[in-house]
């Protein structure tokens, strides 16, 4: 049992080695940290990036014609000069589709205020789960210590004949489950702060600079508005979005414009029948005409707004299922934080103090002879118990806290 024991110190110092030096922040410092460098933050602040770059394409002129014409036996006249064309969609087209830009660039900016508040409430979480490990980790190398001293007893009173074969194999059986329940505990704390570390963006392990075992605070309220979360905002601003598509869909049955002015140009060299080819002397400006633009066929036109209604019906169907999910969210939240409480009421009021009273009396009581090492176990293993469940409790009525709080927008 000692090798097991000397091995696994062995197996910790190269893991130290190996792993990189763990970093201790505050929770403030976590926060900070995560809006500046995680990267699915960063992706996010991007798409705003490219949608503000693109809200500056909604006046996408075509490009402009330039015709030359020579008549081979005229001189002045329209039919010899440099012709400038363009055309334009009706000014309306334009306004519209630079209002569906800005809509798309509003739907981004919603989702990344719910990226936001996931990611802070998930740093949150992690932290504190990291607090409650750390204390998990203590605690159970307190029992180990004593689940390794109750096994020194039992052998010692093997040896002067006041115990059996089996209260010493029994010891050190449950000293081998508390190592492992220990290793456990390491391995989880471990990978928690691997999660924190990807959470902030941070390139190696980090830990929580305070190792209190802190319940969160959360009043709870009445008037959730599902309307209000994340989701929800961005959901409506997606709806937004689809009604700008749909005006600008009827903006595009309207004709479009076309200007062009033609300025003369004689290219003397060209005369291919020799004739009198001569410049207008008193100008060169030939003409101009302006004309619109009408589509022959509408029936992608129509379809276009068609689907661009329904697009705005199914948006608006899906914000009342979010709504929907998000109340049911809410209500279930509200009524696990409330068991939760109560449970975390009865361990501090009644049963951490149980267990600390049990624990004390069993260990004198074994030494004294007065239990028997089955009474001592039973015993042990339910202080164990006990405190195990308390920090996983309030473990998880921290994680139901972030979650009510990110779900009203309050962290």
């Amino acid at each position: 049992m000692k090798l097991r024991y000397s091995l696994l110190s062995l197996l910790c110092l190269i893991c130290v080695t190996a792993f990189p030096r763990v970093e201790t922040l505050t929770l403030e410092e976590c926060l900070e940290q995560a809006m500046e460098n995680n990267p699915t933050l960063r992706g996010n602040k991007q798409k705003i990036a490219v949608a503000e770059a693109r809200r500056g394409t909604y006046l996408d002129i075509p490009n402009t014609s330039i015709e030359l014409s020579q008549n081979a036996i005229e001189g002045a006249g329209p039919d010899n000069g440099l012709t400038f064309s363009q055309e334009f969609d009706f000014p309306t087209v334009y306004v519209a589709r630079r209002r569906v830009f800005k809509a798309e660039e509003d739907v981004l900016r919603e989702e990344y205020g719910g990226v936001c508040a996931e990611l802070r409430g998930n740093v949150v979480t992690l932290y504190n789960a990291l607090q409650v490990a750390h204390v998990r980790m203590d605690f159970l190398q307190s029992e180990m210590n004593i689940y390794e001293e109750f096994s020194r007893i039992t052998h010692r009173r093997f040896e002067e004949g006041d115990a059996s074969r089996l209260e010493c194999l029994n010891a050190d059986r449950m000293k081998s489950k508390m190592g492992n329940r220990l290793e456990e505990a390491a391995n989880t704390l471990k990978n928690l702060q691997f999660q924190l570390a990807r959470a902030i963006g941070a390139d190696g392990p980090v830990d929580a600079s305070d190792w209190n075992l802190v319940v969160l605070e959360y009043a709870g309220a009445d008037d959730f508005d599902a309307l209000s979360t994340y989701s929800a905002r961005a959901l409506a601003a997606r709806i937004e979005l689809t009604r700008k598509n749909v005006w600008l869909a009827r903006q595009q049955f309207l004709p479009g414009l076309s200007v062009s002015a033609t300025s003369q140009l004689v290219i003397k060299g060209f005369n291919p029948y020799h004739v009198e080819r001569q410049r207008f002397t008193k100008g060169n400006f030939m003409g101009f005409s302006v004309g619109i633009t009408v589509p022959l066929f509408f029936g992608s036109k129509r379809s276009n707004l068609l689907s661009a209604k329904m697009e705005t019906e199914s948006a608006r169907l899906e914000l009342e299922d979010e709504m929907l999910r998000q109340k049911t969210e809410y209500d279930t939240l509200c009524n696990d934080l409330a068991l939760l409480w109560e449970r975390l009421s009865c361990y501090q009021n009644e049963a951490i103090g149980q267990a600390t009273e049990i624990r004390k009396l069993a260990q004198i009581s074994y030494e004294l002879g007065e239990i028997n090492y089955l009474e001592y176990m039973q015993n042990m293993e339910s202080v164990a118990e006990i405190w195990l469940e308390y920090m996983d409790t309030i473990d998880r009525y921290n994680e139901i806290t972030v979650k009510l709080q990110v779900l009203k927008g309050e962290i």
